[in-house]
């Protein structure tokens, strides 16, 4: 009598999220992602889970490996309340990577370190393109001041750090 098998779902990422799409997946089920040589694990009929490889751990830190530096602009003074910054090639990203971001605490070419440390500028990363890339938007959070003329708000070149896994 021959060994049992055991056999793992397999497909693209595109295969597995049109899956997703059709509530076609089993909670605890493993499948392996072809295109990006990848495992994932179903959480639900809808969700799922992808696990970075083991070259790409990054030991303790939770496998965050993918990250850099990029940079913000507001605008020349008055500047603006509002920004964003597109990163791209991120070919391993997928819908349900988790992405992070803050501002870098190193001197930008219009502000001080000590400046990043201290503005009030809140970061956050959304609009995940899977194979592609995300968004961070930078957003002020310094008070508006009832019966001023002058709003603060920041103007020039901001450094921000991100990462995703």
């Amino acid at each position: 009598m021959p060994a049992p098998r055991i056999r793992i779902k397999r497909g693209t990422i595109s295969q597995i999220n049109a899956a997703v799409t059709a509530n076609g997946l089993l909670a605890g089920e493993m499948f392996l992602i072809t295109d990006q040589n990848r495992i994932g694990i179903g959480l639900t009929t809808n969700t799922y889970e992808v696990y970075a490889k083991v070259s790409e751990a990054s030991g303790g830190s939770g496998g965050a490996v993918n990250g850099g530096l990029s940079t913000l602009t507001f605008g020349v003074f008055p500047g603006k309340s509002i920004t964003d910054v597109v990163i791209t090639g991120q070919t391993a990203i997928v819908a349900n990577s988790r992405v992070k971001a803050w501002m870098n605490t190193t001197a930008s070419a219009d502000h001080s370190a000590d400046e990043h440390v201290l503005e009030s500028i809140k970061v956050v990363a959304y609009n995940i393109v899977p194979g592609v890339g995300f968004t961070i938007r930078a957003i002020s959070t310094t008070p508006a001041y009832p019966m001023s003329t002058y709003q603060s708000q920041p103007y020039g070149i901001w450094n921000v750090a991100w990462e995703w896994i």
